[in-house]
């Protein structure tokens, strides 16, 4: 059986690359039912897939990657025309043009669909989204199963009016083990000290950096001893590029660390450092800074979406989105009471959230025979 992976809409080693690179280990583990696997991603990423004999990798120019129209034209005129009706194609987070019956499609990309998140972009953003939501849909239609990474993505797609005919799944992400609090020390807080804060996010509007900056520059103002740390998967953002698109003045470097492209060992580290994740951002498919922080007997601090609550339930601290009032409150409250953040670590101990990387690669196994 061949596959075919179309992983261009991959742009770091964030969640989706690292989804990927397990799963496609777990293929190694089971080569004698899939002989050979081309993947199709930028050339700086290729180069940190796993580099096993049955994997072909199949490099893309770096604007082809990075750019939505261009991607879009390759993946029309050249990727989907390829390959005959034998083939598997997986589609990660991006649309699907071609013509044969073997198709999944793994949606990763939400914003286009939570129209109350576009007020904040550009016209040009806003047609965009409009574009990419059409292309989506008509990628699902076309699929012969979706996957999605929680029940509540595929409700806000069927929001947009749309009914899916095709089958669909829904398979949650996979943790990494150096995520796991039985495999570190946590650093506990004391009123004595900076109570430290970490965010994990790219820079996008609806990730609210700013929102979260001001909302701890208040609670500075009123005295309380903040320290906020910003981590970037961007691996090019200098400091002064930061200050400049989130548009600061000097005065924030008082209580703000940025940090950029950082390895997942470091990261580890970054979590045991940090008392409390805060997690201001708005739209997420799934959230998986939230999942290692949590893992790492972090206490969090994010965003009522429903995404969160169907991962979470009761085990986070919900504010209510862009209310500022209402998260200033929920971090004074721990802050104020050290011995709440100590009671959700221990908490978090007793109820760990566990999906291996085996039983994902299990769930995408049944989706394969689905199709086949």
């Amino acid at each position: 059986m061949k596959i075919i992976i179309d992983a261009i809409n991959i742009k770091s080693e964030g969640g989706g690359f690292i989804n990927l690179c397990n799963i496609l280990d777990n293929f190694e583990i089971n080569k004698k039912k899939y002989k050979k696997i081309l993947v199709y991603m930028s050339k700086d990423l290729s180069k940190n897939l796993p580099n096993y004999k049955f994997i072909v990798k199949k490099t893309v120019p770096k604007i082809i990657s990075i750019n939505f129209f261009f991607r879009s034209f390759f993946q029309y005129f050249n990727l989907y025309n390829k390959f005959n009706s034998n083939s598997i194609f997986i589609v990660i987070g991006g649309f699907y043009f071609g013509n044969t019956n073997k198709v999944i499609v793994f949606c990763q990309n939400i914003l286009p669909f939570c129209k109350d998140e576009h007020k904040n972009y550009s016209f040009f953003n806003k047609l965009k989204f409009k574009i990419q939501s059409s292309l989506y849909l008509h990628s699902f239609k076309k699929s012969s199963l979706t996957i999605f990474m929680t029940e509540e993505s595929k409700n806000i797609i069927q929001k947009n009016n749309f009914k899916f005919e095709s089958q669909y799944m829904v398979i949650p992400h996979g943790f990494n083990r150096i995520h796991n609090i039985k495999n570190n020390k946590r650093n506990i807080f004391d009123q004595n000290n900076k109570m430290k804060i970490i965010y994990i996010s790219r820079l996008e509007k609806y990730k609210n950096h700013n929102f979260l900056i001001n909302t701890i520059a208040n609670l500075i103002k009123k005295n309380y001893f903040i320290e906020l740390n910003l981590v970037f998967p961007e691996k090019k953002l200098s400091y002064s590029q930061i200050f400049k698109i989130l548009k600061l003045n000097s005065d924030y470097k008082k209580f703000i660390t940025f940090k950029n492209n950082i390895s997942n060992q470091n990261l580890n580290i970054e979590y045991q450092k940090s008392h409390l994740m805060v997690y201001p951002s708005s739209c997420e498919s799934y959230g998986i800074p939230l999942i290692e922080a949590y893992n790492n007997g972090l206490p969090i601090i994010c965003c009522d979406n429903l995404v969160f609550k169907e991962i979470f339930n009761d085990k986070v601290i919900y504010y209510s989105k862009n209310n500022s009032n209402d998260l200033e409150a929920k971090i004074k409250d721990l802050y104020n009471n050290p011995s709440k953040l100590n009671k959700y670590i221990e908490n978090i101990k007793s109820k760990p959230l566990i999906n291996d990387w085996k039983y994902v690669f299990e769930q995408y196994e049944k989706a394969l025979e689905k199709i086949k």
